[in-house]
């Protein structure tokens, strides 16, 4: 299974959830194929220094992680894309035309916290910063449970 996570310049939220399913993957010896990417076009940009710091607290690596643009990547290759914000979900499916039953908001997969969207931490203070590293990877346990449930083509409901 190939899956996307997006946001906007690809330097936090995509990154530390894309080093963080890649963990639990290894750690779980799941077979995903994992990438991230943003909706502006950074490319080239390492992960903003606080995403750096909180992943390598946290026991994961992005250290060789740089932005990348989703105009860029194989779209029709992806399997599932996970957004955090709608306005992430909304580019995927009315400009680069990805069916929108294969792109979900990843913060639907946090049974903690009703908020749709994954709040960006970039110019926050670097408790932002956890706070974001620890409700993602709350997020990777849902979305985990929902595979291992063998459920990988289930769209969720719309969330409007």
């Amino acid at each position: 299974m190939r899956i996307a996570f997006i946001c906007t310049a690809n330097v936090c939220r995509s990154v530390m959830a894309h080093a963080i399913l890649e963990r639990m993957a290894r750690e779980r010896h799941l077979d995903l194929e994992v990438t991230s990417a943003g909706i502006l076009d950074f490319t080239g940009t390492p992960p903003a220094d606080n995403a750096w710091i909180t992943c390598l607290r946290n026991g994961t690596s992005i250290s060789k992680m740089e932005s990348l643009f989703v105009g860029r990547l194989d779209l029709d290759g992806i399997d599932r894309f996970l957004a955090m914000e709608i306005r992430h979900r909304d580019v995927l499916v009315s400009t680069y035309g990805v069916d929108e039953q294969k792109v979900q908001l990843l913060g639907a997969y946090d049974e903690m916290d009703l908020e749709l969207e994954i709040a960006d931490p970039i110019h926050q203070p670097k408790a932002a910063f956890q706070e974001c590293f620890e409700r993602i990877e709350r997020c990777m346990e849902g979305f985990l449970a929902q595979i291992s449930e063998g459920d990988q083509d289930a769209a969720l409901p719309d969330p409007g």
